[in-house]
């Protein structure tokens, strides 16, 4: 489950994930959000929370890097996570795909400091 930080303003998405990444979650949450950004400001700058208990991705989910960094690759400007180890992994596969755009990890419990990074 993905919930929009209260925060997110212009280009700057900012998602806290709870459990799991469904394609659900992807479908309905993160495209429509994502799709108004680009229409409105060009590109995104996207921040996932990944703390805690956060499950593994489904073979074919939506949310596998090469599948998610192709389809959004002229999109996204920024992107970071904080979050634990496998998740920053995710990231900076999704930033291989994105070889536009500019991607980075961040520990667990540095959300601030990600949120930082990405508004500048």
């Amino acid at each position: 489950m993905i919930e929009l930080v209260l925060e997110s303003q212009g280009n700057i998405l900012g998602i806290k994930v709870r459990k799991s990444l469904s394609g659900r979650d992807y479908a309905d949450v993160l495209v429509p959000h994502l799709d108004w950004i680009v229409r409105e400001h060009g590109r995104a700058r996207l921040l996932f929370s990944m703390e805690g208990d956060v499950q593994g991705l489904e073979p074919e989910s939506p949310w596998q890097p090469e599948q998610f960094g192709l389809k959004h690759k002229d999109q996204i400007e920024k992107m970071a996570v904080a979050g634990e180890s496998p998740w920053a992994e995710w990231c900076l596969r999704i930033g291989e795909v994105l070889s536009e755009s500019r991607v980075n990890a961040f520990a667990p419990g540095k959300w601030e400091q990600a949120w930082d990074w990405i508004i500048l």
